[in-house]
């Protein structure tokens, strides 16, 4: 009677059958990590986006109310007269990274409370009082960490708004013909008059938290577009000078340009 041979799996078979189970493994790492990473670049570009946007509108909803005069014919007070010793509606400095503006601007009331119409940096409403010397002041300004600060009357130090702010910029408009619309765009330092001042231009630079990047920015950021060229003073950005994990950030430019009532 003749036996079954039973034959097993060789060596080389063995071999063959790891190899291909660890370039399968091998391949759902890779596809996974490379999702993940994409996740993270996306979760990083959204948080960048919403900050940048919020940035953006708190800044411009002040600009826009800055001057701001609460008529009689809004709360039946009598009208306020601002005189040439008054300080103007908008004032702003100069800085390498971050400039500072200041808007100042009156509030609105019925009755004897605040109506909330009208808001400072902070949300808190601002009543009239009428007083040139005491309307709401709100400054802007960059810190050293990159978070937009902001000041307002009664504060005893700026609060933060949002962090990522790589660089704050502000061009004005100047009304030179008295026409009320800006014939010339400068920097705060060129400005001689300020109740001249028409419309301002606003850019802000976001920078992610991390360094989330799948490839280093060689990107050159133009906060004001290709027409202003100056890295002296923080409108532009070359990312090439910057470290290696700094290049790793997202970086993206938000801007607006606001017309200003600057009723003072």
């Amino acid at each position: 009677m003749r036996r079954a041979c039973q034959r097993g799996t060789s060596l080389v078979e063995l071999m063959i059958a790891v190899a291909i189970g660890l370039i399968v493994i091998l391949a759902a790492v890779a596809l996974y990590l490379g999702g993940a990473s994409t996740l993270r670049v996306q979760d990083e570009a959204s948080r960048l986006d919403d900050s940048g946007r919020f940035a953006l509108e708190s800044i411009t909803r002040l600009i826009r109310v800055a001057g701001y005069v609460n008529w009689p014919g809004d709360s039946g007070a009598a009208p306020v007269r601002l005189g040439p010793a008054d300080a103007p509606a908008i004032e702003g400095a100069d800085g390498a990274a971050g400039d500072r503006i200041t808007l100042r601007f009156f509030g609105s009331t019925q009755g004897t409370t605040a109506d909330g119409a009208i808001v400072d940096c902070l949300g808190v409403p601002v009543p009239r009082d009428g007083n040139p010397s005491t309307r709401s002041e709100n400054v802007l300004s960059l810190s050293a960490a990159g978070a937009l600060l902001c000041q307002a009357t009664g504060m005893t130090s700026p609060q933060p708004l949002v962090d990522g702010v790589e660089r704050l910029q502000f061009l004005y408009g100047l009304d030179l013909d008295a026409d009320g619309r800006p014939e010339r765009w400068v920097r705060a330092s060129e400005v001689a008059n300020w109740r001249a001042v028409r419309a301002v231009r606003v850019a802000l630079l976001m920078a992610s938290a991390t360094s989330t990047r799948n490839e280093p920015d060689s990107a050159v950021y133009q906060l004001f577009g290709p027409g202003y060229l100056v890295s002296a003073d923080g409108a532009l950005l070359d990312t090439r000078a910057l470290s290696a994990a700094e290049r790793r950030r997202l970086r993206r430019v938000y801007s607006a340009v606001v017309a200003v009532r600057n009723g003072g």
